[in-house]
């Protein structure tokens, strides 16, 4: 997952990388794109339904369904469970979205997603209901390595992204 693309834009396969997190080291530079909040994802009649948002306690209370521990959800969600003194421990772990919302979809448990996966989703049988009382939120953007100079197609592309989340009105407030 993560680690992969942070290890390609070091040894200068990639000139750049849009990534959910700023990167742990000062090799690297990090520039925020936007800001996005998680959503709980639940089947249709789940009682976490009937609340207007719920909170990282009402979650740890169903089994949940998440992508395995190499991924930048997992960690995301880790420390915002940690961050309210509680566990994190998935009941369920698949290696793409799809699976994960099946488990849900079947009713083996629920999910927390970014919400700009939500228009995505077929969401005929689910719900998504929001969080609230936690900083359960990834900050999504550029990475490139510092000092290295990015190539001018790479370059284009970057500002290319810029530009498109601009015209959606999702670029981060700077």
């Amino acid at each position: 997952f993560f680690g992969g693309d942070l290890n390609r834009l070091a040894t200068g396969e990639v000139d750049f990388a849009v990534l959910p997190f700023p990167p742990p080291d000062r090799q690297f530079d990090f520039e925020r794109l936007f800001v996005e909040d998680f959503l709980v994802v639940v089947p249709r009649k789940h009682p976490l339904t009937q609340k207007a948002a719920a909170t990282i306690g009402d979650i740890a209370a169903f089994p949940l369904a998440t992508l395995p521990p190499k991924s930048a959800i997992w960690g995301t969600l880790a420390v915002a469970f940690a961050r309210e003194g509680l566990a994190f421990k998935p009941a369920f772990q698949a290696l793409n979205v799809l699976s994960v919302l099946a488990m849900v979809h079947a009713g083996l448990g629920i999910t927390l997603l970014p919400r700009i996966m939500m228009p995505l989703i077929n969401m005929e049988a689910l719900r998504a209901v929001p969080v609230c009382n936690a900083d359960l939120v990834r900050h999504v953007g550029i990475v490139t390595a510092h000092g290295r100079a990015v190539q001018p197609a790479a370059a284009a592309l970057m500002r290319i992204c810029r530009s498109e989340l601009h015209k959606k009105g999702q670029a981060a407030k700077r």
